[in-house]
């Protein structure tokens, strides 16, 4: 299925290796339809990166519930390099 001229694909079909659409680029998309223009789009992004790193928090802290202090080292020591 492809995008009807002036209208932009979803961003699954720019990612092969994803299948489903996550919850907050779908709210992204929304969003954009709703508010044109370069400040609407701006709104639309700002908040999208909100949820993201909210996402990766909340990952994050589920994560550190679940390693083992090894493993925990680990993973901050990646986060450094």
């Amino acid at each position: 299925m492809t995008a009807k001229e002036g209208e932009r694909e979803p961003r699954e079909r720019h990612f092969a290796q994803e299948s489903k659409q996550h919850r907050i680029d779908k709210a992204l998309d929304q969003c954009e339809d709703k508010k044109h223009g370069t400040m609407g789009e701006a709104e639309c992004l700002s908040q999208a990166f909100e949820s993201w790193e909210k996402d990766i928090a909340d990952t994050y802290a589920a994560v550190k519930k679940l390693a083992t202090p090894a493993e925990l080292e680990h993973l901050n020591r990646g986060q450094q390099s």
